[in-house]
């Protein structure tokens, strides 16, 4: 049967890791979700693990850039960009990233216009100008809505419980301090996350290839 919302992922939590008696895996699933969103480690750390990043955590809508303002708020649950954010418009106009944010952070005076670069800074976007007028960026961009009891389901969960089951099972066996049963979870986490990456390349790209002639002679 198939993990469908948050009650049936514990049990089988619990079920997998052979820790019937188990409570408060509320903890768990928060850290699963950790390293689900933002990776765990670096690449020298036997644990270590990249964030993961499919297609049904995209989310779209619009981030609103208020006249006189110079930054704007990421929506609830943003992670990063999935696409490349742009300023809507007769003429769209992309917004390019700067690295550092030490640019706009540190100017003294910023220019009023539409603006065209930013950096991201907790949970907002700062730009290099001053809005001349209200903005609207159309965002495309990857979050994760936390389980919980009452908010029992999520995209992710939807289409891939084995990343949420193997992730919680990690920390479990953290918690547990059981090296068998981390190495086991760990390598099933992986193995599961790359497995959806491969399904969804395969299925974005699969198709075709059509050859048209240019009409030339030979």
């Amino acid at each position: 049967m198939a993990i469908t919302n948050y009650g049936e992922l514990i049990a089988d939590a619990k079920r997998y890791a052979k820790r019937s008696g188990l409570t408060d895996l509320d903890r768990f699933v928060q850290l699963a979700e950790m390293r689900i969103m933002y990776g765990s480690g670096d690449e020298n750390d036997q644990l270590f693990t990249e964030p993961v990043r499919l297609q049904s955590m995209v989310v779209e809508g619009d981030i609103t850039i208020a006249a006189a303002a110079t930054e704007a708020t990421l929506p609830s649950g943003f992670l990063e960009f999935a696409e490349s954010p742009y300023i809507s418009g007769t003429r769209s106009t992309p917004l390019e990233v700067i690295t550092g944010a030490n640019r706009i952070l540190r100017s003294p005076s910023l220019p009023t216009e539409q603006p065209t670069e930013y950096a991201i800074v907790g949970n907002k976007m700062k730009f290099n100008a001053t809005a001349d007028q209200a903005y609207t960026i159309p965002a495309t961009y990857y979050a994760l809505t936390a389980l919980t009891e009452a908010a029992d389901t999520n995209e992710l969960l939807t289409a891939r419980p084995d990343i949420y089951l193997h992730a919680i099972l990690i920390e479990i066996g953290l918690f547990t301090m059981s090296q068998t049963a981390i190495s086991q979870a760990l390598t099933q986490y992986k193995g599961s996350v790359s497995g959806a990456e491969r399904y969804e390349n395969k299925r974005r790209y699969k198709g075709t290839l059509v050859m048209k002639s240019d009409g030339g002679t030979p």
